[in-house]
């Protein structure tokens, strides 16, 4: 084993628990209110967008596969689009997501977190703020004292985060026949049904964010031509299951239009299934699933812009590693200070969009090196090439292609500061690059690449 490399120790199940520990979150329980009313009100329409949504993440899952196959290497899409592209794309990524992607994921999350808690004590708009902010400094300090200390809370709550999930899907296909809703195809609201469609496709992904996170841990998985795709078909597929059994129960037992605005569609359904009492059980475990999800995020998040500031791509304090506990502190300070700030700019909804939109357009970007890295390097060894090359690669990439521009015709605010954040990165990363003297690394990467050929 070479001096720097890390062990190779995760098997497939292990891939799998990363994508479902992180995937699901608060998506599941918050998000199905957004896409039953931009689907028109259309149980038909909405169960097509989650599936849609699942499966688009599927076909993108496949193709980071072969990605991270023939480059095994921890990173995930950072180094594919670093050896396709060049540094500087790569930057524009890790910049985008220490300002928005991650960021703003986080404040979704602890939004939805204080959302869901004024089920146990009443919050106006004002006291949820405050709570996800409280939250945010909470979950920041646990991880600044020490990985272990996160790492045990994360073990509990990825266990006890399935509980609500299977309860209400066990529960709810029996109680089917209570439904208050027919199956339609028919679109009630403004504009076309197909655009209504794209935009829930948009909200539907955002549940679906974090299937990605497994490539950045490629170097650490036993036999990844093997079990990466293994693992990304199996995590994927079948939380694509779980999402549309769980969200077509909540649209066929609740009234639809009352969905639409409720902010706590999963404690309404657990009402519905187990009466008050009941519900309060499963809202507290939707709590843990949320609080799970949003320390996983702020464990891991951080540790990018520490790597970037490490290479020297990034403000050099951040860097800084705590004396005592051993935690890149500093970067995680940064993030919680940017994450509090962003849950000021806009709701759950706008903050969700935008982050959908920007990471869309790097895995879109990374997708294509699919293509461009075939082409650059046609002796890499692949030991997974994806399935039904080149279609499957090109349908993704037109899927994302049009569900952007429906995304930027319909909402161009947010999509244009989705698009001006990452172009501020390039003068950045030259900045960097001439106060930091940093090391090319992207050559010595590029040499190994070429070895292999």
């Amino acid at each position: 084993m070479e001096k720097n490399s890390l062990k190779r120790e995760l098997g497939v199940f292990d891939a799998v628990s990363i994508i479902g520990g992180i995937v699901i979150g608060s998506g599941v329980f918050y998000v199905g209110s957004f896409v039953i009313e931009r689907a028109g009100f259309s149980i038909g329409w909405a169960t097509a967008a989650w599936i849609f949504a699942g499966l688009y993440s599927l076909m993108s899952g496949l193709c980071y596969a072969e990605l991270g196959a023939a480059m095994p290497k921890a990173g995930g899409a950072y180094v594919y689009l670093k050896e396709a592209y060049g540094p500087v794309v790569a930057f524009m990524m890790g910049w985008t997501d220490f300002w928005i992607t991650c960021s703003a994921s986080i404040s979704a999350i602890a939004l939805a977190f204080a959302t869901y808690l004024s089920v146990f004590i009443p919050l106006d708009p004002i006291g949820v703020k405050i709570a996800a902010i409280c939250l945010i400094v909470l979950l920041t300090i646990i991880n600044i004292l020490g990985v272990k200390h996160s790492g045990r809370l994360q073990s509990v709550m990825m266990v006890l985060k399935i509980i609500p999930v299977v309860a209400i899907i066990v529960f709810g296909i029996f109680n089917l026949g209570k439904s208050v809703n027919p199956v339609t195809f028919d679109f009630q609201g403004e504009g076309g049904a197909l655009s209504g469609f794209a935009l829930a496709v948009i909200a539907a992904l955002w549940a679906y964010d974090g299937w990605s996170s497994v490539t950045l841990v490629t170097e650490e998985i036993k036999e990844p031509q093997k079990n990466l795709p293994k693992a990304i078909f199996i995590a994927i597929g079948g939380i694509t299951v779980i999402y549309t059994v769980f969200n077509f129960i909540m649209m066929k037992l609740l009234p639809l239009q009352e969905m639409a605005v409720d902010p706590l569609p999963g404690s309404s359904v657990s009402t519905v299934l187990f009466g008050r009492v009941g519900a309060m059980f499963i809202t507290v475990a939707i709590l843990i699933s949320i609080l799970g999800s949003c320390n996983g995020q702020l464990l891991a998040f951080p540790r990018e812009a520490f790597a970037m500031a490490r290479d020297k791509r990034f403000f050099a304090v951040c860097g800084k590693v705590h004396p005592k506990f051993g935690t890149p502190y500093v970067a995680q300070l940064f993030m919680m200070v940017v994450s509090i700030a962003i849950l000021f700019i806009g709701s759950f909804e706008q903050i969700t969009v935008l982050v959908v939109f920007t990471q869309s357009l790097f895995y879109t970007m990374a997708i294509v090196a699919v293509f461009v890295l075939r082409k650059k390097y046609p002796n890499l060894e692949r030991p997974y090439k994806v399935f039904g090359y080149p279609a499957l690669p090109a349908v993704t990439v037109l899927c994302a292609v049009l569900l952007l521009g429906n995304a930027l015709f319909e909402d161009p605010s947010g999509a244009i500061l989705g698009l001006i954040v990452p172009l501020t990165g390039i003068p950045l990363y030259f900045y960097f690059h001439k106060k930091y003297g940093a090391i090319d690394v992207e050559v010595e990467q590029l040499e190994e690449l070429e070895e292999l050929e």
